[in-house]
C-alpha cells in the first residue's frame, strides 16, 4: 500500500533524522576522548567550529515514493500499532496515557469499551473485582486459577443433602445464607429444591388427598414413574435394551400410637382416628433384561426405606376387613397392569412389572389365608399341639397359595428370640404355660433375672413394654441376641446348639443371596428335631414352624429372587418415619395440607434417581458363618463376593 506524506511531515522527519545524526556523532567522539572534556575540546575543535547544513525538502522536490533508496541512507524507526509494539514500548505508551488521563479515567473507558462490544458480563466482573477488598480478590483469583475451587451442588445433589441431613425448609435457607456470607456459594436457592421435588412425584392428577387419607389413584401411574426414574440413573440404561422386567415387592401394615394433633376430624370414629395409621407401599427390587435375563439394576438396600414408594396412607385401624379390602383393590389393579413405555434417547423402552405380596407380618398373612388363630400355621393349618409331632406335620396337605406371602424374615428373628426366652422362663417347671400361681411366680422371677443379666452383660432391654409401641423386642435386639449365642445360652439356660442353628438359618434367610433350598430344608428339619428332642414340652410357635418345616417350599416359590430381599423391614421402618415427617415437614394449617406434605415427603425421600446419588449407609459388614455359607448358592457368591 502506498503511503502519501505531506510536506510538513517530511520536513519534521528530516529535522528528527539530522538531530539523531548529530547526537550519534557526538557520542562517538565523546567516547574516543575517554569522556574527558578537555581532551574532547582539543581533538574536536575543528568539528565543533564547522557548520552543519540540513536540506529541507519542498513540495517541488518531494519524491512520489517516500521509501528511501539504499543510496540515501537508513530511515528512522517506523511507527507501529500498539498490539505490534514490544513490551517496553507498550509500557512507555501506557505510562504516557496514565500521566495524561489518570487511572480512573482509563478504567471507566475500558468498562465502557467492553459494554460497547456487548461484553456486559466481563464488564460486571471487572467492576466487581475493582471494588472488592483484598480477601475477596484473593478468593476470586483462586477461582480463576481453579485453585481450591468451591464446586456448587447441582439441584439433584442439593436435594440429596436435604434428605440425608433431614433438613426443614427453614434450616436449609439458614444453611445457605451462612455459607453465602462466607463466599461459599454451594447451595442453590430453595425454589430449585422445590422444583426438583416435583420431579419425584407422579402426575398430580393421579394423587388424591382427603382429611383421612392420601393415595395414588392408580398403581400403574406410580409404577410408570418409578420405572422412568430408575432408567434416569446414568449407570442403568444401555443402548439397545427395549424389553425389561421390573420385580417389586409390596404390602401393607398398621401402626398405632401416632400423635393426635389439634386438627378437626369430622370423620373421626372408633375405627378412624389420628392415633392409627395404615400404610400400603411397594419397593422396586431388580430390573432385568427380559430377553437375556441380565440384571440391569439392583436395589442395593432392598430392606431399607430408601426405595420405599407409598401407595396410600390412611388414618384407620388395621382390621381384617380393612386388610382384605386394600389387598383386593391392589390385586385388581395389578391384574390390569400394562408395560410402562419409557422414552430413552428417542427409543421406547418397554418395562413389564411383577409384584410380590411379601411386605406383610403374620397378622396380615393370617387374614389373607383365612386362618382362624395366629398360633395356627397358615400353610398346613397345624395347631400348636400338633406342631411338635414332626411325622404327622410333614404329612399334612399344604396350601400352596400361602407360599406367595413369604417368610416375614424380620419377624422371624423376633419370634425365634421370644421362643428361646419363653423356654427359659418355663425351664423350672417345663410346661408350655404357667397355669398355677406357683408356676407364674417362678416364671416371673426367672424373667426378671434374665432381663437383668441381658441388660448388664449385653446392654439389651429384653421383653420390656414400650408406651404406645409394643415392647422392646425388635429386629436389632434379636440379631445381637443370637450373635452372642454363648452368652445367650449361659443366661437363658437353653441349649447352645439350638440357638446357634437358629442363628445360622436366620442369617441365611436374611443374607439377600440365593439359598440352596435343599440344603436349608435338610438343615432346618434337623433343627426342628433337635428342638423336639430337647424341649418337647414347649409347643413350637407357628412362625418358627413355618420356617423349619415349610421354608424350603416357600424359597422354591420365589426362584427368581433371594427370599432375604423380599423382607418386610422397609414397611416396619417407615411407620416410624411418618411421625417425624408429620411433625417437621408438613403444614399444620389444615388436615389436607398436612396429608399432602407427608405423602409428598414419602415420595421424594424414596425417589430412585435421587436415592442413587445419596450418600450410602456406613454399614458394619459382618462375615457370615461357615455353616451359613454352606447353605447359600456358591455360584452367586463367587460372582458377587460382596453380596453377604
Amino acid at each position: 500500500m502506498l503511503t502519501v506524506f505531506t510536506n510538513e511531515k517530511i520536513q519534521l522527519l528530516c529535522l528528527q533524522f539530522s538531530k539523531r545524526n548529530i547526537i550519534s556523532s557526538f557520542n562517538k567522539r565523546w567516547k574516543e576522548a575517554g569522556r574527558n572534556k578537555d581532551v574532547f575540546l582539543i581533538n574536536n575543535a575543528n568539528w565543533l567550529d564547522s557548520e552543519y547544513s540540513v536540506t529541507i525538502p519542498t513540495s517541488e522536490n518531494v519524491p512520489t515514493d517516500p521509501t528511501p533508496s539504499s543510496s540515501t541512507g537508513k530511515r528512522g524507526r517506523p511507527c507501529v500499532l500498539y498490539e505490534d509494539s514490544s513490551e517496553s514500548s507498550k509500557r512507555r505508551k501506557n505510562t504516557i496515557l496514565l500521566n495524561e488521563y489518570g487511572i480512573d479515567h482509563i478504567l471507566d473507558a475500558y468498562l465502557q469499551g467492553l459494554r460497547s462490544i456487548g461484553e456486559d458480563l466481563e464488564a460486571k466482573l471487572v467492576e466487581e473485582l475493582r471494588l472488592s477488598d483484598a480477601e475477596k480478590k484473593t478468593v476470586l483469583i483462586k477461582q480463576f486459577r481453579n485453585e481450591n475451587i468451591i464446586k456448587k451442588l447441582t439441584d439433584e445433589e442439593a436435594l440429596s443433602v436435604f434428605i440425608d441431613l433431614d433438613l426443614t425448609k427453614a434450616q436449609y435457607i439458614y444453611l445457605k445464607n451462612v455459607t453465602d456470607e462466607r463466599n461459599c456459594f454451594i447451595f442453590p436457592p430453595y425454589y430449585k429444591i422445590q422444583d426438583m421435588k416435583n420431579t419425584c412425584y407422579p402426575p398430580s392428577s393421579t394423587i388424591e388427598i382427603a382429611n383421612t387419607y392420601a393415595k395414588n389413584l392408580r398403581i400403574q401411574d406410580l409404577l410408570d414413574h418409578t420405572a422412568a426414574r430408575i432408567l434416569s440413573i446414568d449407570s442403568v440404561y444401555k443402548n439397545g435394551l427395549q424389553h425389561l422386567l421390573l420385580y417389586s415387592k409390596w404390602g401393607c401394615d398398621g401402626s398405632s400410637g401416632q400423635s393426635q394433633y389439634r386438627q378437626k376430624l369430622p370423620e373421626e370414629s372408633e375405627l378412624i382416628s389420628d392415633a392409627n395409621l395404615f400404610i400400603t407401599s411397594f419397593v422396586p427390587i431388580r430390573l432385568i433384561d427380559e430377553e437375556s435375563g441380565a440384571i440391569i439394576w439392583q436395589n442395593p438396600v432392598p430392606s431399607s426405606v430408601r426405595f420405599f414408594r407409598p401407595i396410600s396412607i390412611e388414618f384407620c385401624k388395621e382390621t381384617p376387613e380393612k386388610i382384605k379390602s386394600v389387598v383386593d383393590e391392589i390385586k385388581t389393579q395389578i391384574l390390569s397392569l400394562v408395560p410402562s413405555i419409557i422414552n430413552k434417547e428417542g427409543v421406547g423402552v418397554q418395562v413389564k412389572h411383577e409384584l410380590f405380596l411379601t411386605m406383610i407380618d403374620g397378622k396380615v398373612a393370617q387374614v389373607l389365608t383365612d386362618t382362624l388363630s395366629s398360633s395356627t400355621c397358615t400353610i398346613c393349618g397345624a395347631t400348636p399341639r400338633q406342631m411338635n409331632d414332626l411325622t404327622k406335620v410333614s404329612e399334612r396337605p399344604e396350601n400352596e397359595n400361602a407360599y406367595q406371602y413369604g417368610l416375614s424374615t424380620l419377624h422371624a428373628w423376633i419370634r425365634c428370640m421370644e421362643m428361646i426366652l419363653h423356654i427359659s422362663y418355663n425351664l423350672s417347671f417345663q410346661t408350655w404355660s404357667a397355669t398355677s400361681e406357683e408356676k407364674q411366680r417362678l416364671k416371673q422371677e426367672k424373667k426378671v433375672q434374665v432381663q437383668k443379666r441381658f441388660r448388664e452383660e449385653l446392654g439389651l432391654n429384653i421383653d420390656k413394654p414400650r408406651q404406645g409401641t409394643g415392647n422392646s423386642n425388635d429386629g436389632n435386639t434379636a440379631r445381637r441376641f443370637f450373635y452372642n449365642a454363648a452368652c445367650t445360652a449361659e443366661i437363658t439356660g437353653v441349649d447352645i446348639d439350638l440357638i446357634k442353628r437358629l442363628y445360622i438359618i436366620l442369617q441365611a434367610l436374611s443374607s439377600g443371596v440365593m439359598i440352596d433350598s435343599k440344603k436349608i430344608g435338610i438343615y432346618a428339619l434337623e433343627t426342628a428335631r433337635l428342638f423336639v428332642n430337647k424341649y418337647n414340652w414347649y409347643y413350637m410357635p407357628s412362625s418358627v414352624h413355618k420356617i423349619l418345616i415349610h421354608g424350603e417350599s416357600v424359597i422354591n416359590h420365589f426362584a427368581v429372587l433371594p427370599i432375604g430381599q423380599l423382607s418386610e423391614d422397609a414397611q416396619e421402618s417407615r411407620n416410624k418415619d411418618y411421625k417425624k415427617f408429620r411433625l417437621h415437614h408438613a403444614r399444620k394449617c389444615s388436615r389436607i395440607a398436612t396429608n399432602e406434605d407427608v405423602f409428598h415427603t414419602l415420595l421424594y425421600t424414596s425417589d430412585p434417581y435421587i436415592t442413587s446419588i445419596r450418600k450410602p449407609y456406613a454399614k458394619i459388614v459382618k462375615e457370615l458363618d461357615e455353616e451359613t455359607l454352606n447353605l447359600l448358592n456358591v455360584n452367586e457368591l463367587i460372582s458377587d463376593p460382596e453380596a453377604p
